[in-house]
């Protein structure tokens, strides 16, 4: 399968999010100037990931790159990511165990959606606790764990891919537990992407991909699916006291109202179970083109943040050391409609203006191409890291922008830190760079 397919299903990912926004349950309208922005910065990210991957290209035929390939020992890495990993999972289980303490929460599934409900509040979103604030520092370092595994599978030893694995499934059900749907989508997405890419550089992962396999992958995903149906269920009893209520609240709260085929099921006695988690995924993935108008039309009077509202994380952790940098629930206090999703195009408009949000998708996507192109020629693991970072944060774009959300800051930092250890790694050795034909 050639190289086109990243760039295509990016693309097939907007189409789908444009025909399920024309279905929406909720009645939104947005105007085509909005339309024609979006369009405008999805073919201009097409160009640039285009020009970053043919890019790469020039530059190893001119023997800057290619030739000589920094590496380190898979064994020197395998055991970073296991430390770091491990680092991770002591203190979420410090921190839960004692907020569940302080709370007087038994260890059940609706009190961890209780306690994800507690943790949006104003006091946990600022990071009251230092080791919540350090263990999402962490929580990068165990993602790295599958696509280590994939690009070193014929050097690691049957131990080695079974601990891989565990950090992965632990790491999953940890995002369960705390209610994280959004650190469980980045995580399998990340999965699914590192088995496709190194595909092409390492046939043996294809064989990976078994029957069995595959049956547990699919298997996984209806899981997901059920797990995220019943937090959304949980939540609307904790909120409301019950589903029918909630559906009220629902329709009272919201700007626009609910299209006539969607209340007709949500009355439905038989059908409401079924289709209410189903309406507020669907309602959760489409708002965020409404919202993204909404935000160009009330630009807030601070902004451009130049920042503080994508990487809100790392503005909280220097202020813990010290600094004064903006919070995240300043900005929230003036932007509109905060906690709702405004696309990556809306959390770029609020950092860096329409000019800066069309310079940061040109630099994203070009990134994106030239990172993929970079692993497919040197095997580079820091090239793959890199891209699934990026591709991941494109390929989400019509939802949110990934990129302050969940574990995704933990995972700049830790494949920062696997970068310097690349740089700082004595071990430099000869490749010959894997012929990959043009991309046009």
């Amino acid at each position: 399968m050639s190289v086109k397919f990243f760039r295509r299903a990016h693309n097939l990912v907007w189409v789908a999010y444009f025909a399920l926004f024309m279905v929406s349950p909720l009645d939104y309208k947005v105007q085509w100037d909005t339309l024609g922005l979006v369009i405008a910065l999805l073919l201009l990210g097409n160009f640039a990931f285009v020009f970053g991957y043919n890019l790469t290209t020039a530059a190893s035929q001119d023997g800057k790159m290619g030739s000589f390939h920094r590496d380190i020992a898979s064994e020197t890495l395998f055991k970073f990511i296991g430390i770091t990993s491990l680092t991770y999972f002591g203190l979420v289980a410090f921190k839960y165990i004692s907020l569940f303490s302080a709370m007087e929460l038994d260890f059940s599934f609706a009190a961890f959606s209780k306690l994800r409900m507690i943790l949006d509040t104003p006091d946990f979103v600022k990071g009251s606790t230092g080791t919540g604030v350090i263990a999402s520092i962490f929580s990068g370092f165990p993602l790295l764990a599958m696509p280590f595994l994939f690009r070193y599978r014929n050097r690691l030893n049957k131990l080695q891919r079974a601990l891989l694995l565990v950090i992965f499934i632990v790491y999953l059900a940890s995002t369960f537990a705390t209610g994280g749907r959004n650190g469980a989508l980045f995580t399998v997405l990340i999965f699914l992407v590192a088995i496709k890419v190194t595909s092409f550089v390492l046939p043996v992962t294809i064989k990976f991909l078994t029957g069995r396999v595959r049956v547990a992958i699919g298997v996984a995903g209806i899981v997901l699916l059920g797990v995220f149906a019943k937090i959304f269920i949980d939540r609307a009893v904790l909120t409301s006291g019950s589903v029918e209520e909630y559906v009220t609240y629902f329709s009272e709260t919201h700007h626009s109202n609910l299209k006539p085929y969607a209340r007709n099921w949500l009355s439905d006695p038989d059908v409401v179970g079924y289709y209410f988690p189903a309406m507020l995924f669907h309602e959760y993935i489409v708002h965020s083109l409404k919202e993204f108008e909404i935000i160009i039309q009330n630009q807030p009077a601070s902004s451009p943040y130049f920042g503080a509202y994508n990487f809100y994380p790392f503005c909280l952790f220097f202020n813990k050391v010290g600094f004064d940098f903006l919070t995240i629930d300043q900005i929230q206090r003036e932007i509109p409609n905060p906690g709702r999703y405004t696309t990556l195009f809306g959390g770029l408009y609020l950092d860096f203006g329409k000019s800066g949000l069309f310079c940061f998708v040109a630099i994203l996507y070009f990134l994106t191409g030239f990172m993929l192109r970079s692993f497919l020629v040197s095997g580079s693991f820091v090239s793959l890291a890199w891209f699934l970072y990026l591709y991941v944060a494109i390929v989400l774009s019509p939802i949110y922008s990934v990129l302050g959300m969940a574990i995704y800051p933990g995972l700049l930092v830790a494949i920062i830190a696997v970068q310097s250890l690349f740089f700082l790694s004595g071990t430099v050795r000869r490749r010959n760079p894997v012929a990959v034909p043009g991309y046009l």
